[in-house]
């Protein structure tokens, strides 16, 4: 573990001696996570030429990180160099071997292998990770060619008493390409997982997909930040319990140097301001009362209502109509943000808003910081496959804080990260109540001047705020 060549500074030893190599700074949006990790790493290049890999959901994000941090000479991996391949892999692997500060995605982080990971370590690099990263994810496959590929003895596939795992055989695979490129590829870098099977106890996928879940020797390589709200309610914190990968949390502060992490758990930094004013939850009954349902407006109700003649989407339709044409006909179509389930979108189309529609789950993007109408049509739950899967791990989810965080990550790509009013169209009645009750909490927090006090680090689950 050494940074520059042999060089190894005092505090890099202690803390890879310290054996915690994971810091998630959980702090609610516009506490300063990012400009405290941009003054980590301009002190940290100034005072021991401290080497930098930062990740974000967006290359957009990369780019603003680039500007930002003018002077440490972030450099971003692409995919137009002759001599790299044009591969943006082989890129980054060099931007590495030669000690450069490098802004990239998550997902190109995700396909790093044992040699990016060594040449980090070797090279001492700090890793800083915006926003929690996909830790698991769905990818289709076509059972004939899991079978061909098995069957050939390029994957492996293993029978647990957690489910199915498929590992990459490189003493067989060799150099395969083609067709069976990609499923190789996805073996190479992360453990396929067969969660079907263990849920149905049929020793096979039911022929759609696989999971893909990310391996921890990524959280290996060297010192490690995640910034992020709401921890506890990701999937990365029940994927980091199930892997055994140790963390600590660190918080923002402000002071005359500017915004700076230190250690503790503060998810609400004294120097926040309380949004709840600024927030108006749109409370028509007739609107809402479609979404009354615990299950309401899920994925599997917005497919069923879609394939049902799609009297439910056509009525939630009328709904979000009234709402922006009505209760919000004072904001401009530029400043409206909708979003459903994929299914559900050519429902919700219409003149005003067709175009303004945003993921669901979206995070760390400043694009829509002008839209002070919002529409939230959905009712978040996670993927019962990777629960159930993190369950016989003896890890549970809760399922309410998973939702409040996704939900609360969306908004705050509106106008309310900017300090403005903000109109919410929520109609199921268990995500309005999750955002009610979050703000209730954050309030009282600032009212009694709690979140002024570093807590204790949180244990076991539940939305905590005080």
């Amino acid at each position: 573990m050494t940074r520059g060549g042999n060089r190894a500074t005092k505090a890099t030893k202690r803390k890879w001696e310290g054996g915690v190599l994971v810091h998630v700074c959980d702090c609610v949006m516009g506490s300063g996570k990012t400009s405290a990790a941009i003054g980590m790493m301009k002190c940290g290049e100034a005072v021991s030429g401290g080497r930098y890999l930062y990740l974000t959901p967006f290359l957009a994000e990369t780019e603003r990180i680039v500007e930002a941090c003018e002077g440490l000479g972030f450099q971003m991996p692409d995919n137009r160099r002759r001599r790299y391949g044009f591969r943006k892999m082989e890129h980054l692997k060099a931007l590495i071997a030669e000690g450069r500060n490098v802004a990239a995605t998550h997902q190109l982080f995700s396909m790093c292998d044992a040699e990016v990971i060594g040449l980090l370590r070797s090279k001492g690099y700090t890793v800083v990770i915006d926003e929690v990263i996909e830790v698991v994810k769905k990818v289709s496959v076509e059972p004939g060619r899991l079978k061909l590929v098995t069957d050939a003895g390029w994957l492996i596939r293993e029978e647990t008493e957690h489910g199915a795992r498929y590992t990459y055989n490189a003493e067989k695979a060799g150099s395969v390409g083609g067709s069976f490129g990609e499923l190789i590829n996805y073996a190479k870098t992360r453990r396929l997982l067969d969660l079907t099977a263990s849920v149905s106890g049929e020793g096979r996928t039911d022929g759609k997909f696989l999971y893909w879940e990310l391996s921890p020797m990524l959280f290996e390589c060297a010192e490690v930040y995640v910034l992020t709200y709401l921890f506890e309610g990701s999937l990365m914190w029940g994927y980091f319990k199930v892997c055994g990968i140790e963390w600590d949390y660190v918080c923002v502060t402000r002071g005359q140097g500017g915004y700076e992490f230190r250690k503790g758990y503060m998810p609400v930094p004294e120097h926040v301001s309380y949004p709840g004013d600024k927030i108006h939850i749109h409370g028509d009954r007739k609107h809402n009362e479609l979404g009354d349902d615990m299950f309401a407006l899920s994925a599997n109700w917005v497919k069923r209502a879609c394939g049902s003649g799609g009297a439910g989407m056509k009525r939630l339709s009328g709904s979000t109509r009234s709402f922006f044409e009505y209760s919000a006909k004072h904001v401009p179509s530029s400043q409206r943000l909708w979003s459903i389930y994929k299914q559900g979108q050519k429902y919700i189309r219409r003149k005003g808003y067709t175009n303004r529609s945003l993921a669901f789950n979206c995070r760390a993007t400043n694009d829509y910081s002008q839209a002070r109408a919002l529409a939230y049509l959905v009712n978040v739950f996670p993927d019962p496959q990777v629960t159930g899967y993190f369950a016989r791990n003896g890890v549970a989810v809760n399922e309410s804080l998973y939702a409040l965080s996704i939900m609360i990550q969306w908004i705050w790509r509106s106008a309310i990260r900017n300090g403005e009013d903000i109109m919410i169209y929520v109609p199921s009645r268990r995500m309005r109540e999750l955002l009610s009750g979050w703000l209730e909490d954050v309030g009282s927090a600032a009212e009694d001047g709690r979140q002024a006090r570093q807590r204790q680090v949180p244990q076991g689950t539940g939305v905590r705020v005080n």
